[in-house]
């Protein structure tokens, strides 16, 4: 559903700690090219419940308290398991973060962050997405 009727699931609201009963809460996810190793490297930092643990050979996935998260690169829009995804270590994450302005998070809620597999200097298509479901 979308009750508040601002184009985001109540489950993709709920499940980046935003309020999916408010219009313009929209998901706390947010998208920056940020240089690390040297080159620069789109990245993707969301805000999940407190011990989500992300894995994955491709796509990074994470199960927590019923929402499985799913964050998954592509470089068409078409195949979503075409771009390697990884989690940044956490002083690369402490960096991409701290030129974020991201709002306070409520108890039982961090902010994960992350890269795709290029840099821009010799991939520059790559795009970055999270998806939620519920877990059945």
């Amino acid at each position: 559903g979308d009750d508040d009727k601002d184009g985001a699931s109540n489950l993709l609201e709920f499940a980046t700690n935003s309020n999916p009963a408010t219009s313009g809460s929209g998901a706390r996810t947010y998208g920056r090219l940020h240089t690390l190793g040297g080159d620069s490297v789109l990245t993707l930092t969301v805000a999940t419940r407190s011990g989500a643990a992300f894995s994955g050979a491709v796509q990074q996935t994470a199960t927590k308290d019923k929402v499985i998260y799913t964050v998954e690169g592509s470089d068409d829009l078409a195949a979503w398991n075409s771009v390697v995804i990884s989690e940044l270590n956490p002083a690369d994450s402490a960096a991409v973060q701290a030129t974020l302005s991201l709002p306070v998070l409520d108890a039982g809620w961090e902010w994960h962050s992350f890269r795709t597999d290029g840099g821009t200097s010799t991939d520059p298509r790559d795009l970055i997405r999270l998806s939620v479901a519920a877990q059945p």
